[in-house]
Order: structure tokens, then C-alpha cells, then sequence
């Protein structure tokens, strides 16, 4: 665990480096490392233009386990991460199901996120670690009856906001990282395949404002007085 916040501090930093892509926004600056995807409307987004394709034909195992690069996101004063959602769309094909066949088409994209209480994340060691991701699975039994064809397209995601813990920290630091793999074991049928694809991953932001003291307090005196104002007209 130790050596992977270090490498993944190690890449915070080379993302704030010169050679980073930089987005000024008014919550949050931005650092995406060149070749991280484009974006747009707090989304890293990545079309991976089937670059990710994998197909195991009968008693074969086909992987693909790649970095898709690593940013870097720093709040400004007055604004907090709210939720960090992973998504993954794609789709797969499995081909020739039959009695004792055993077919799988798994992928998965996440990202490590180690999170710092500062904005000054190179400075620090990180508090916490965290591993958003999200994930397709099919494993599929053969079945009476084959030859079959299964196909269809998937889009997952998974929400870290649930957690609550992020907006007590000023910057985040994370490598994209997408697994998958196809495989095929028939019983009989040897033109049998798994097909698995990946179209795009993202990495969507959501961040909010925090009230400045003053409007936190105009905001408290105006409940009090609506309290006396609901308290007179039940007496």
C-alpha cells in the first residue's frame, strides 16, 4: 500500500509539471497529464476507439491491463469536492454457447485516488486512499441448444460520493487504470468466441460551494426568525 501512495504522489507531482494539460475553472485547477483524455464539463473522458478489443476464441484468454494517465485536481477556497463518479461503456458478443461451456467477458476501470488535506499535495503525506471504479462481468454457463449468440452493449458507473469523507480535503491526485479480459473454455464447439470492447471511460467531478461565514450566518438568524414567526402563530 505504502509504495503505491508513493507512486501515485510521484505522479501527482509530474502532472502539475510544465508538461501538464492545465484547466483554470472558478471551483478548482485542473492538471491532466498529456494523453489523459480530453475535458469538458468537469469530465475527464477518454474514447479508447477500439483500442481495447479482445477476442478468445475456444480454450484461450485474451487481457489488457493499461494506465490511461493520471491528473491532478486542487479546490479553491470556498468550494469542496462533492462526488467523483467512474463510468465505463462498452459491449461483448459470446458465440456458440453449449452444454458445459464456460464463457467471461470482465473489465473494469478505476482510478487511485489519494487525497490530501492541503493544497499543497507534494508537501504532505496523503491521508487516505481511495479506489473508485466500476466494473461489467458476465460469466455465462453453456446451455442446451447451442449454437447461440449473446450480444449486447453495457454502461456502468459508480459513485465515491456516498463516502462523504472528500470534502474534507483541498486536493486529489489519481491514475486511470482499465483491466479486462475475454475468455473461452467449450465443451465441444471449437469455433467458439468471447468478444469484449471498451468504448470510453470518464471520471466525472461534482463540486460545490461552501457558504462564506457571513451568508451562513444571515442564513441561521433567518431560520431563527421563522421559528418565532411559526412558534407566535401557534400561540
Amino acid at each position: 500500500m505504502l509504495k503505491t501512495l508513493m507512486g501515485t504522489a510521484l505522479l501527482l507531482m509530474a502532472s502539475m509539471s510544465a508538461h501538464a494539460n492545465t484547466y483554470e475553472r472558478d471551483a478548482y485547477s485542473l492538471y491532466l497529464a498529456p494523453g489523459t483524455g480530453s475535458f469538458a464539463n468537469d469530465k475527464i473522458e477518454l474514447q479508447l476507439g477500439g483500442q481495447y478489443t479482445r477476442t478468445a476464441y475456444a480454450f484461450d484468454v485474451q487481457e489488457f491491463n493499461d494506465s490511461l494517465g493520471n491528473f491532478t485536481l486542487i479546490l479553491k477556497p470556498g468550494y469542496v469536492l462533492k462526488n467523483i463518479t467512474a463510468g465505463i461503456t462498452g459491449s461483448y458478443e459470446i458465440n456458440g454457447i453449449e452444454t458445459d461451456g464456460l464463457y467471461l467477458a470482465n473489465v473494469v476501470f478505476s482510478s487511485a485516488l489519494v487525497a490530501y488535506r492541503t493544497s499543497n499535495p507534494g508537501l504532505e503525506v496523503p491521508n487516505y486512499f481511495y479506489a473508485v471504479g466500476t466494473s461489467f462481468d458476465t460469466t455465462v454457463l453453456g446451455e442446451q441448444g447451442y449454437p447461440q449468440v449473446i450480444s449486447d452493449s453495457f454502461n456502468r458507473e459508480q459513485a465515491l460520493g456516498a463516502w462523504g469523507e472528500l470534502a474534507l480535503f483541498r486536493a486529489f491526485s489519481g491514475e486511470l487504470q482499465l483491466s479486462g479480459v475475454a475468455a473461452t473454455f467449450p465443451y465441444l464447439d471449437v469455433t467458439s468466441y468471447t468478444r469484449l470492447s471498451v468504448d470510453s471511460v470518464y471520471l466525472q467531478f461534482e463540486v460545490a460551494a461552501v457558504p462564506e461565514p457571513e451568508m451562513l450566518g444571515m442564513l441561521l438568524a433567518g431560520l431563527g426568525l421563522l421559528g418565532l414567526h411559526g412558534r407566535r402563530r401557534r400561540a
